[in-house]
């Protein structure tokens, strides 16, 4: 008996550092999987939030033939947010493809997506599983639940937009920091051929960071110029989260033909709280690229 224990002891080990290494090796072979449909950065947005910000938006001129929009993800600007919804509501979109930055770079490949149903209030938000699987297939993409599930670019814009496309469904993609025209254009292209002919590119994005007003201010001339030369190259190196972000919604826009530009906010955080004497702030510029 005693010999027995001593064999099964040790088979036990053997089992549980076979499985350990496996989880391990798991890490970076699969996807992680996320284990609920409620995630960090959707808990802390309240309705009369959402509400808010949507009432601000429909006193806004809506802007036609849009294609892309560039929408910030910090509740500080929420009423921004909702301001640029606003502009484009008369948009009539299937399908809303949210992409913003991954902040920490921690996506295997360039880019990372969701198939999970995303829930806020009891609403759900789903994916077109179909258009995520062909995202999923080209080289540089990948399904990862968890980092989704923590990024708060992707996620803060969705009960805003739901808000006001009730009837949407969404998907999510980050990208990582680095700067690539060529993905850009990729990446592009590939919304253009695979979305309907009234879905969306939505940019979420924040500009300057972490500065004071008069420094902010500064940042922010080089971005609106930039975004002015109507080229996605430009964008490369301007002082946002994500520029990156910005030329795939430019590109997707230019694709469709929507060659025009509204400019619907310009602020930041200072100016947004009254604080002027703010030493560290982020700026916000919310763009309408469209049609004529």
């Amino acid at each position: 008996m005693r010999k027995a224990w001593r064999l099964s002891k040790y088979s036990l080990v053997s089992i549980g550092a076979a499985a350990l290494a496996l989880a391990i090796v798991g890490n970076f072979a699969a996807p992680r999987q996320a284990p609920a449909l409620h995630a960090a950065p959707l808990e802390i947005i309240t309705p009369t939030v959402v509400k808010g910000a949507f009432l601000r938006g429909q006193a806004v001129v809506p802007v036609p033939k849009v294609a892309s929009f560039v929408i910030s993800h910090h509740l500080v600007a929420a009423n921004l947010m909702g301001r640029v919804i606003g502009a484009a509501r008369d948009a009539r979109p299937q399908t809303i493809v949210i992409v913003g930055p991954d902040h920490p770079n921690r996506g295997v490949t360039r880019f990372t997506t969701s198939r999970t149903t995303w829930m806020w209030q009891g609403q759900r938000y789903a994916p077109p599983h179909s258009i995520v699987d062909a995202l999923v297939a080209e080289p540089d993409v990948r399904a990862d639940e968890l980092l989704i599930a923590e990024e708060h670019s992707v996620l803060t814009p969705l009960p805003f937009l739901q808000r006001q496309f009730p009837h949407v469904q969404f998907v999510l993609l980050t990208v990582q920091s680095n700067f690539d025209t060529a993905a850009a254009l990729r990446m592009a292209e590939f919304l253009n051929r695979t979305l309907g002919q009234h879905d969306l590119v939505v940019a979420s994005v924040d500009f300057s960071h972490y500065k004071n007003l008069e420094a902010t201010k500064a940042d922010d001339a080089i971005s609106l110029a930039a975004l002015a030369q109507a080229s996605p190259n430009a964008l490369r190196g301007i002082p946002a989260d994500s520029p990156m972000s910005l030329a795939i919604a430019m590109a997707f826009a230019q694709l469709r033909g929507a060659n025009a530009q509204t400019l619907v906010d310009h602020t930041n955080g200072a100016e947004l709280t009254g604080n002027l004497a703010e030493t560290s702030t982020t700026s916000y510029i919310d763009v309408v690229f469209h049609g004529k």
